[in-house]
């Protein structure tokens, strides 16, 4: 039942105030041929006190020397991992019980085509707790991908020789190192979905993805290396009015919000939405803002 070793990959970075929780739910699984991989991005809190206090031999502690951000400190896990199959939990997120034991017994009955698995999740934010339901997307998933990323790194589950083959995550983007290596993966084998609500996610105000300043810079990022497939799937354009919107929230950004809004409706010259939302950008960032907010939807479809 508990062939395949199961590689656990947890950085983490001045969170041992909540990371028992995300590591009791992998004690937890019922799944139990694991090895958990502490990575600690030179934590200055007593993380390694947490660490110790488990006295498993399943836990595998390794402090980085000077702080690496999480892309790096995961790639640093992988290396070490000794599992065919890699999985990624996040220091504030929690697994259900069972987690690793549906999605490796999906895996280990698929064929060499299929590289991955992701899951069902709920997530607990400020007010109430939602289940995310993405569309049971699965198989050949690249071109649905290049729209966005819908997958969360902690319901994915990966063969490992897929991660050696494809490369790991890029730690140069300060985020969305996700999606950039699911783009990558996607191209090179099928990615597989299960509905089950496996894991729960939270929201920490100290959280990367509160910082929207590194969110535009990575999307940028993003952009410029997967331009080609973007412009070709018609999507770029779309992209491009993202990040304009993102840029909306920052000060002094109303010359950065013009030009990527020029560029968006040069890449779709007969679609009047780019052309509109570049006009309007020529009034400023304040004036802007409040046209998304009454026409946020518009702007969405």
């Amino acid at each position: 039942m508990y062939r395949s070793l199961v590689s656990v990959i947890l950085p983490t970075y001045n969170r041992a105030y909540i990371l028992k929780r995300a590591i009791n739910s992998i004690m937890r699984q019922s799944y139990k041929n694991f090895e958990l991989i502490v990575v600690d991005d030179c934590s200055s809190d007593n993380t390694r006190e947490v660490i110790d206090s488990y006295k498993s031999s399943r836990i595998k502690y390794i402090l980085n020397k000077e702080n690496l951000g999480g892309a790096e400190s995961r790639n640093i896990g992988i290396r070490q991992a000794k599992g065919k199959f890699i999985a990624f939990q996040d220091s504030d997120d929690e697994w259900f019980s069972k987690k690793l034991e549906k999605q490796i017994g999906i895996l280990d009955k698929s064929g060499d085509k299929v590289g991955a698995i992701y899951c069902n999740l709920e997530r607990e934010g400020d007010q109430k707790n939602t289940i995310y339901s993405p569309e049971k997307i699965m198989g050949n998933i690249h071109e649905e991908l290049l729209k966005a990323n819908f997958i969360t790194l902690p319901s994915l589950v990966v063969k490992k020789t897929y991660l050696e083959k494809v490369g790991l995550f890029d730690p140069k983007l300060p985020r969305l190192q996700d999606w950039d290596l699911l783009l990558r993966l996607s191209k090179q084998c099928q990615i597989l979905y299960t509905d089950e609500v496996l894991l729960k996610t939270y929201f920490s105000k100290d959280s990367i993805t509160a910082k929207n300043e590194a969110y535009t810079k990575a999307l940028k990022m993003i952009l410029d290396k997967y331009r080609y497939e973007f412009v070709q799937k018609r999507l770029y354009s779309a992209h491009l009015l993202n990040l304009a919107n993102n840029l909306s929230y920052e000060k002094d950004s109303g010359m950065r919000i013009t030009y990527f809004l020029f560029q968006a409706w040069k890449y779709d010259l007969y679609n009047l939405k780019y052309g509109l939302v570049f006009f309007v950008s020529l009034f400023g960032r304040r004036i802007y803002n409040v046209f998304l907010r009454n026409y946020k939807t518009f702007l969405l479809k």
